[in-house]
């Protein structure tokens, strides 16, 4: 005959039944807890700001941001660039910027147009207007201590943590990498080289007008004195300079496009550009994206650059910059720390309770 379990036995089953029901329950505020870190964890981060300059074509600069709505864009934060944090404004408008390393630079042509400045553009702090240029000094030529670089800067863009620049001197483009002082302000341009069509000696016989870098592939732009060119730019081989490829024309509603890009950068989500309509004093305001047959690009997403009022933004936007917002961290929010904590605290109470049934 079998024998009967005893009391004591049977407290000692019952409990760790008890014990196995509130650890399934323990395991199951465990795994949503863990499921809750990880989404916090895995929420992208916002796609980053882009940046522009303007200026009234007269002695006011201004720093804004600017932000794609589908059919042209909508400015935020303008207000002035001051010279440091002062209130002298900055009165030499910024030629070309870009976002490296987390920093906005900027390049601008000297009064007398005999020489570059190169400087850090700080925007306002606390989501302030405008912003200040700081740490400006003059550009040199292949060391800190060379010869003034005098031909003017028309486009700079980031590529791998570097950070290249485009030149015109009225008859030939040169491409250079900008590399910062270590010892004063500013900047020199190193690995100087002409720009060419392809892989051949041919000079590319169009100024440089902007550059911008999306997905590892830098492009650029260029007006042939009636439309606007779009094209790959790819580092010469030799260290110097640049080649050109892919060249066509950049197409707004399948039609060559007439009004002049004055601004490009390349963003997490694609490359934008800003054109200038001198007869009327606007700017507008595109999403480019390159051809599929890998010649020319295609503008989408049209429209006017506006105030937050609605009004167009009338003065000239010069540049444009890129800064990635910091990514979102992992640290669990309130409910999942209060949610482990209960977990755990369940935990150790379940295992007092087995301890103390099992020495009865």
């Amino acid at each position: 005959m079998a024998r009967l379990p005893g009391a004591q036995t049977i407290r000692r089953i019952q409990s760790e039944s008890r014990f196995m029901l509130n650890l399934r329950k323990l395991n199951l505020a465990l795994g949503a807890a863990a499921m809750t870190m990880t989404f916090a964890v895995a929420l992208p981060s916002q796609a980053g700001t882009i940046y522009g300059a303007a200026s009234n074509g007269g002695p006011l600069n201004f720093l804004l941001q600017l932000h794609p709505d589908g059919a042209g864009a909508v400015t935020s934060n303008r207000g002035y660039l001051t010279i440091r944090q002062t209130d002298d404004i900055d009165v030499i408008p910024v030629t070309a910027m870009a976002g490296v390393n987390g920093v906005l630079k900027g390049t601008s042509l000297s009064a007398g147009g005999t020489f570059d400045y190169y400087s850090d553009l700080v925007p306002a702090p606390n989501g302030g207007a405008g912003g200040y240029s700081t740490n400006s000094g003059d550009i040199r030529t292949q060391h800190e201590g060379g010869d003034v670089y005098d031909d003017p800067i028309s486009a700079m863009t980031p590529m791998g943590g570097d950070l290249y620049g485009a030149s015109w001197d009225g008859d030939s483009n040169y491409f250079f990498q900008l590399l910062e002082n270590t010892n004063s302000p500013g900047a020199y341009a190193d690995n100087i080289g002409g720009i060419t069509y392809g892989d051949s000696e041919r000079p590319f016989g169009y100024a440089i007008d902007t550059l911008a870098t999306y997905d590892g592939q830098m492009y650029g732009t260029a007006f042939d004195g009636e439309y606007n060119l779009f094209f790959r730019i790819n580092l010469d081989p030799d260290g110097a300079g640049a080649q050109v490829e892919g060249i066509g024309y950049l197409l707004a509603n399948s039609v060559p496009d007439t009004f002049r890009v004055t601004a490009m950068v390349g963003t997490d989500d694609g490359i934008y550009a800003s054109y200038w309509n001198e007869a009327h004093q606007f700017n507008y305001f595109s999403k480019i994206t390159p051809g599929l047959n890998g010649f020319g690009g295609f503008e989408t997403e049209i429209g006017d650059v506006r105030i937050q009022a609605g009004d167009r933004l009338n003065y000239k936007i010069t540049s444009l910059g890129y800064l990635p917002d910091a990514a979102v961290g992992g640290v669990p929010e309130p409910a999942t720390w209060a949610l482990m904590i209960v977990g755990f605290g369940l935990a150790g109470a379940q295992m007092r309770r087995r301890a103390a049934a099992v020495s009865q």
